[in-house]
């Protein structure tokens, strides 16, 4: 990847972090030290430079946790850990884009990707079914409630509810705090 293109996702990235996919193309271009033009040259349009950041945040999850599927040795701590970052680590990343795309809010120009989302939820509930079959959570656990109460409340929706009750909290400490009371219930072995 060539070292303007990284810039420019970097600065969308930090961009979209803060404003989700409403992100200005000229504030991206500005952050990233580059002319709109030069960010048209590089992704085409405002939203094939989101596509591209979409992609990138799906591919990392998606990898996470096959990751995480395909280890046999996997034990308890590690696989909780690994649930732990998946949970919260897109929403530090991306922020309000990555709360968006929980809630399955994509912009109609990107609504194909949904499918792709469904399926990044389905194989994190693979990942808690697989903690389940091995004995690391407890076995009474639905994993797709679960994954739904995950997505509920890390959405922004919910980050806004905390805001009105008087309180500021980042999406990365929504995400941490909502991922860790959620494991704490998924814990077979007494943490």
């Amino acid at each position: 990847m060539d070292a303007t293109r990284e810039r420019i996702l970097a600065a969308a990235r930090e961009t979209c972090s803060e404003s989700g996919f409403a992100a200005d193309a000229k504030a991206i271009s500005l952050s990233a030290r580059v002319s709109e033009p030069t960010l048209y040259r590089r992704f085409g349009t405002r939203m094939g430079l989101l596509e591209a950041l979409l992609e990138e945040m799906l591919d990392s999850a998606e990898s996470r946790l096959a990751e995480i599927s395909r280890d046999r040795d996997a034990g308890a701590d590690a696989m909780i850990r690994a649930i732990n970052v998946v949970g919260f680590y897109h929403v530090r990343v991306y922020g309000q884009l990555a709360s968006e795309v929980t809630a399955g809010k994509l912009p109609a120009d990107l609504r194909h990707h949904l499918g792709r989302v469904h399926r990044l939820w389905a194989l994190m509930g693979s990942v808690i079914k697989l903690g389940i079959g091995r004995g690391h959570l407890r076995p009474d656990v639905n994993p797709r409630i679960w994954v739904i109460a995950w997505r509920s409340l890390v959405t922004t929706d919910s980050l806004e509810a905390f805001r009105v009750d008087g309180g500021v909290i980042s999406h990365e400490e929504m995400a941490e705090v909502v991922t860790d009371f959620l494991l704490r219930g998924l814990d077979n072995c007494g943490r």
